[in-house]
């Protein structure tokens, strides 16, 4: 079939408005019918679309004239079911061959619609093209423009373009924490910060899709409580580096106080990050190696435990002995009768001993030798070791170590003095996989490595003005994102309530929603104010329930939270202490 001319479109002009004629119609047929054609190849690359072939209009009782325009409905295929009838590409014939999108019936009006229709309209440079050119390039045209198809139906309430928004929002977030290791989620009080940070977290470490439905989510939540590769931890004003980092912990010893360095919650999870990431470096061979040394070590070490004579264990009939291993303890103490010296090695150093040395000369060539460990007596112990395994191992069910993603969550990360119990660290945040040096030493080592594989999201409440500052050095490696109020989730009957208080804080409500990129201040919000830090979120207004339990719940969230916020508002001069405002307030209801 001829694909469309330019004097197919100038027969739509010639045509449009005239009363029907049987010779004209029969024309404005055949250009339909190319229409239509050029419809189904646009839907073999995964379209589905809707034509009116009839290319008449009534133009008052019992007259029909021809329509100056001729258009066809595109939808992507998923989204079909959820947009027929109210918001689709169009593909359009009137002086020109042009593709944009539109609302359709009561949605046509629409101020989204409407802006969205000017944003994208493409007219095509359609001579001598084909069929399968053109279908082409409205492929292209989707590819570009569906985010802004998907925002627009989800500004028109659609629920599906808001669900795969959502979808997209997430995986866009997503996206930077994998770039970026660190990002903050901003907004003010109610936006669901702290949930959203739970759902990047499930989908980090369980890589799968986020449902929303509750039963799943909770199901989902337990999961992630559970795993070793999730943390979720919330910082106070007097939070230090002595509890998130590394510090000196007292303990009771008997009638005695030990001080003992140890690592807290960043050193442990980053530690755990660490070996995974460093077995993930290493041949499969390599890490069932190791497994079975520490098997063996174990093994060893009750041994030992059951060899005690006199208060040590002699070694290999030799001058050479060691002291009982004190629980906890990961370094053996050992000493040659000869010497009357002691000698320690740690657990750690003595596995390279094992594997590098063969005797005394290799023991001191070896970069892990130092002059105040004995050759004699720690080839002794080695030895010692080798006849306790009596062979070597044999693997047969090797396995490539998977790369895990650790999730560390901070809620309400700005609550203390970043600087101060981030410490060090500031800069491992940013050169991941280097060490940096800590004031705590801890098992002879001062240093502390933050791995590729480990992620952190905090959460930051923009309206809490009694915060930590958060320096540049500290904002220039992390991410921040704004998780702004949405009415999508709230229930109809609620819906009134959240206009009402979102209408102290912005003007155009009814454009609002988390995809409206600019949000206009209302008269009521101070100057040095802006909505998206102090405007109330969503969860406030949110309620499992229906009906009059439903209603009985928003109630007391109304009276028990959202008006004492709203009241210290007022008192800080977040919002403007006058007789209007205060009306407005006086006049909330469910």
């Amino acid at each position: 079939m001829e694909f469309i001319t330019k004097n197919d479109l100038l027969k739509i002009g010639e045509c449009a408005g005239q009363d029907i004629e049987v010779h004209k119609h029969a024309e404005l047929s055949v250009i339909y019918h190319k229409l239509e054609f050029l419809c189904k190849k646009i839907e073999e690359k995964g379209y589905r679309f809707e034509i009116r072939k009839d290319p008449r209009k009534q133009a008052g009782p019992g007259r029909f004239v021809f329509q100056d325009y001729q258009w066809a409905k595109i939808y992507p295929k998923k989204l079909f079911n959820a947009c027929t009838g109210k918001f689709a590409y169009i593909v359009g014939l009137n002086d020109s061959l042009h593709f944009h999108m539109m609302g359709i019936k009561e949605y046509q009006d629409m101020k989204p619609s409407l802006d969205a229709s000017k944003q994208c309209w493409t007219e095509l440079d359609f001579e001598d093209s084909s069929y399968e050119e053109v279908a082409n390039e409205f492929v292209e045209f989707d590819k570009i423009n569906r985010d802004l198809f998907l925002k627009t139906g989800a500004a028109l309430g659609i629920e599906e373009c808001i669900n795969l928004l959502n979808k997209k929002n997430m995986e866009k977030i997503i996206e930077l924490l994998k770039f970026k290791n660190q990002i903050i989620l901003q907004g003010p009080p109610g936006t669901g910060k702290t949930y959203s940070a739970k759902n990047i977290a499930y989908n980090m470490v369980f890589e799968d899709t986020i449902s929303t439905v509750s039963e799943t989510r909770k199901k989902q939540l337990e999961e992630l409580t559970k795993s070793d590769q999730f943390k979720l931890i919330q910082f106070h004003p007097s939070y230090s580096y002595e509890d998130f980092v590394r510090g000196i912990t007292a303990k009771a010893v008997g009638d005695k106080i030990e001080y003992k360095t140890e690592n807290k919650t960043l050193a442990k999870f980053a530690k755990e990050a660490n070996k995974n990431f460093s077995d993930y470096k290493k041949d499969a061979d390599v890490v069932s190696y190791e497994k079975w040394f520490e098997m063996k070590f174990e093994e060893y070490i009750v041994n030992l435990e059951s060899r005690v004579d006199n208060g040590t264990i002699d070694l290999n009939d030799t001058d050479a002995f060691i002291y009982p291993i004190e629980q906890g303890k990961k370094e053996f103490d050992y000493s040659v009768r000869s010497f009357r010296t002691n000698y320690k090695v740690s657990f750690k150093d003595f596995f390279h001993f094992y594997n590098e040395s063969r005797g005394k000369e290799d023991i001191i060539k070896s970069p892990l030798y130092f002059p105040n460990q004995n050759k004699y007596g720690l080839t002794q112990l080695i030895y010692d070791f080798r006849r306790f395994i009596v062979q070597e191992p044999e693997f047969t069910d090797s396995v490539k170590i998977p790369l895990k993603k650790y999730v560390l969550i901070i809620d309400e990360i700005n609550r203390t003095n970043l600087s101060s119990v981030l410490g060090e660290l500031i800069y491992a945040l940013e050169y991941r996989d280097e060490a940096v040096e800590s004031m705590y030493e801890l098992d002879g080592d001062k240093n502390l490595t933050l791995p590729p594989n480990l992620f952190i999201i905090g959460t930051m409440n923009t309206a809490d003005r009694s915060v930590g500052h958060i320096d540049y050095a500290i904002r220039r490696r992390f991410a921040f994102v704004d998780i702004l109020p949405s009415k999508e989730p709230i229930k109809e009957f609620a819906q009134p309530l959240f206009k009402s208080v979102s209408e102290l804080f912005v003007k155009n409500y009814e454009l609002i929603n988390w995809v409206q990129p600019v949000i206009d201040r209302s008269d009521y919000l101070a100057t040095d104010f802006r909505p998206e830090d102090v405007w109330i979120g969503h969860s406030y207004f949110i309620t499992d329930k229906d009906g009059e339990e439903g209603k009985k719940e928003l109630q007391m969230k109304l009276t028990y939270e959202i008006l004492p916020i709203l009241k210290e508002y007022l008192k800080d001069g977040i919002l403007l202490d006058n007789e209007d405002v205060k009306m407005k307030i006086n006049n909330l209801h469910v």
